[in-house]
């Protein structure tokens, strides 16, 4: 990195104690460019002449990030003796000489007597805007009136500097300015309009104009109509213009005692470190330094060439829709030439050498890293996601709006976004819950923890209610507990280690089942085969009467009180495709241990969310289990999981399960005519002939044959 500019962000960083050292260096690359244009700096490279030394930036980091901190810093100790120096000495010397030259074209265009013509320049030069080291985001007229000034006097340059740009972004008059921004950002001209405002000098010399622009991402990034507009900026050209600056974490870090502190910020050494910049910076704002030609070595330039193509090269990689991208990394040549020239600028140069290359482009090559992460920044829907879960309390639609800046607009489109954070939640471990109370609509949400397998809660005791010890067991040991010797377990751990429903602590991942109605094992592994399961058979298991425990590790530790845990056990009875004991709705149900057989199923956790209370996953899983109507829980089961690939296995699969309960081949037969007749998309019934039965009429064969 360019070493002034380091030494600079040192400093920024040690009075601020913040770390991030990119949002300073793209503060430091705009101060330099904003020195350099000043003075006229320009550069010759290959062909082209006369090419501006110019930065546009943005710097975005959330409020506390000391943004106006180190503007101060760097405008009132760093950069002030050049800016007093320019603004008193320079500018007005070399103004006075630039329009007396203009003031002698003028006459001598049109005939005049040389006074005539300089006092009709100085009258011009006069009703222009006054001059402005920096301004804040101008009119367009205001723009115009200073860039006509600056034509005048042959020095200077527009630096538009919009402090929270997100909150100014959508003001049209602003918006105009940007747009003749876009236009002078390559060489500092402005294309020609019918404007009152418009002149000969202001249009046809260039001015080179830097834009600072910096704010909060949530201002900018809202959402809503500011960032659509921002994006459009992009869009219409900024992406390739600008330098980029994103702070994503703007904590502060203190690695010193206070007394280290203290010294540090008491420091002589930094105080003269920063007069001697100081003084240096001054010494450039020199009527010698004004209108300073740099140029560019053969060597050097094929090195910019060589990245250029790099870069190209590099787009292709990006895909069609990825325009912006592709924009930026494209022209990022371009700012590395225009940031090599503010380097070699302020190290005194004539020439920019292949190190201001090599600086310029680390820095532009930060900065596309910056941009890449405000493209993949969270979206609100992730961000008001992760809002509900964070607040650990129920709110309401008025608080959203009130602490969300991208929570607005139409009720449409926040339920629109509401849903989105809901889907978005559902897939990365958040829950979000609406109730109703008094006709007042409250959300609350959590985030929940992925099951560890190796820490699974459960509790035992050897007595019937009491001395029940909280533990966490592994799941490929699960066996040892169902199969010991006089040990009653539950899936809840219990206050006072004392079991009943009161004391069970809200917290469980794993989801155990009764099936004592005779169903055939077999039937429930080839039923739950797409899930891990364990199940483990009871005393009063028989091979003509199978009994057994389902256990079942699910995706995510969930805390649900009483009566939560009670509708989610009927959720999971409702979808479940064979009956089971219903007293498993108490959160304080045991189970007894008993040594018989068990087995292990391979397959993927058991998909809690789907079914906790209140949310909109479990409210779309009951609308659909409702829609099937008359269809037994067998035939709803294999509905839900057919999808348009998988209808002739599952169906196959249900007549199989037919045949494990009994029933003959020509009731399977019945049954599955039945169901691919309520279908959304049926088998044509060739299909369920010449396959599913083929293989059922086998099977039946093959199993009586056994009997025989």
């Amino acid at each position: 990195m360019n070493k002034p500019q380091e030494e600079i962000v040192d400093i920024l960083c040690n009075r601020t104690s913040v770390k991030d050292k990119l949002f300073f260096r793209i503060l430091t690359a705009y101060k330099f460019a904003q020195l350099a244009s000043m003075m006229r700096t320009h550069i010759t490279f290959t062909s082209s002449k006369n090419i501006p030394v110019n930065v546009y930036a943005l710097n975005l980091a959330d409020s506390g990030f000391s943004k106006g901190r180190s503007l101060n810093i760097l405008e009132d100790e760093v950069f002030r003796k050049f800016r007093e120096k320019f603004t008193y000495s320079v500018f007005p010397a070399v103004a006075e000489d630039e329009l007396i030259k203009e003031g002698a074209f003028i006459s001598s265009k049109f005939g005049l007597d040389p006074s005539e013509g300089l006092a009709q320049v100085k009258k011009q030069y006069n009703q222009c805007a006054k001059f402005q080291f920096a301004f804040p985001l101008s009119t367009i007229e205001g723009l115009r009136s200073l860039r006509l000034r600056y034509a005048l006097a042959g020095i200077g340059s527009t630096c538009m500097e919009a402090d929270e740009i997100g909150t100014v972004l959508t003001n049209p008059s602003m918006m105009d300015s940007l747009g003749l921004c876009l236009e002078l950002y390559d060489m500092g001209k402005g294309k020609s309009k019918v404007t009152k405002t418009d002149s000969a000098p202001e249009m046809l010399k260039s001015v080179p104009s830097n834009i600072l622009m910096f704010g909060t991402p949530a201002k900018l990034l809202d959402g809503s109509d500011t960032e659509k507009t921002f994006m459009s900026l992009l869009e219409s050209g900024y992406a390739r213009r600008l330098l980029f600056g994103y702070v994503k974490d703007t904590s502060v870090e203190i690695e010193m005692t206070p007394e280290e502190r203290y010294e540090q910020l008491t420091s002589k050494k930094t105080e003269v470190d920063v007069e001697l910049m100081a003084s240096y910076f001054e010494s450039l704002a020199d009527k010698a330094q004004w209108n300073k030609e740099l140029t560019v070595a053969k060597d050097v330039a094929i090195k910019l060439l060589a990245y250029e193509q790099s870069c190209i090269s590099r787009a292709k990689d990006f895909k069609d829709h990825d325009t912006l991208r592709k924009a930026e990394m494209i022209h990022r040549h371009w700012k590395t030439l225009k940031l090599a020239g503010a380097y070699a600028f302020i190290l005194g140069k004539n020439e920019i050498e292949e190190q201001e290359i090599d600086d310029a482009i680390e820095l532009v090559e930060e900065s596309g890293a910056a941009f890449t992460d405000i493209l993949n920044r969270e979206q609100p829907y992730v961000r008001l996601a992760k809002y509900i879960a964070d607040v650990g309390r129920k709110i309401t639609q008025v608080e959203l709006v009130e602490n969300l800046p991208f929570y607005k607009g139409s009720e449409s489109s926040k339920k629109e976004l509401m849903n989105l954070a809901i889907a978005y939640g559902h897939q990365n471990g958040i829950v979000i819950k609406k109730t109703f109370s008094d006709n007042i609509e409250f959300i609350s949400g959590n985030k929940l923890e992925p099951t560890d397998l190796d820490k699974l809660i459960v509790s035992h005791s050897r007595h019937f209610t009491e001395g029940y010890i909280d533990a966490v067991g592994k799941w490929d040991k699960m066996h040892s507990l169902t199969r010991a010797t006089g040990v009653h377990y539950c899936n809840h751990h219990f206050k006072d280690n004392y079991r009943n429903s009161d004391n069970a602590k809200d917290k469980f991942n794993l989801l155990m089942l009764d099936v004592d109605k005779g169903l055939n094992i077999e039937t429930a592994k080839s039923l739950l085969k797409e899930y891990k399961f364990l199940i483990s058979t009871t005393k009063r298991h028989t091979e003509a009467n199978n009994r057994y425990r389902i256990i079942l590790p699910m995706s995510h530790t969930i805390e649900l009180n009483q009566d939560d845990y009670r509708l989610f056990m009927q959720n999971v009875f409702d979808w479940i495709p064979f009956e089971c004991d219903e007293q498993t709705k108490d959160p304080s149900r045991k189970w007894e241990s008993f040594d018989g057989e068990h087995f292990y199923n391979e397959g993927k956790l058991f998909p809690c969310m789907d079914f906790i209370p209140a949310t909109k996953k479990q409210t779309e899983m009951k609308e659909r289990l409702e829609s099937f109507g008359s269809l037994d829980a067998l035939q709803r089961w294999f509905c839900l999981n057919i999808g348009d690939g998988t209808r002739n296995n599952m169906m196959l699969r249900y007549a199989m399960a037919l045949l494990d309960k009994g029933l003959s081949s020509d009731d399977i037969r019945y049954n599955l005519e039945d169901m691919n007749s309520k279908m959304e998309k049926p088998l044509p019934q060739v299909e369920v002939e010449s396959t599913i039965m083929k293989s059922i009429i086998r099977e039946e064969y093959k199993r009586q044959s056994k009997k025989e």
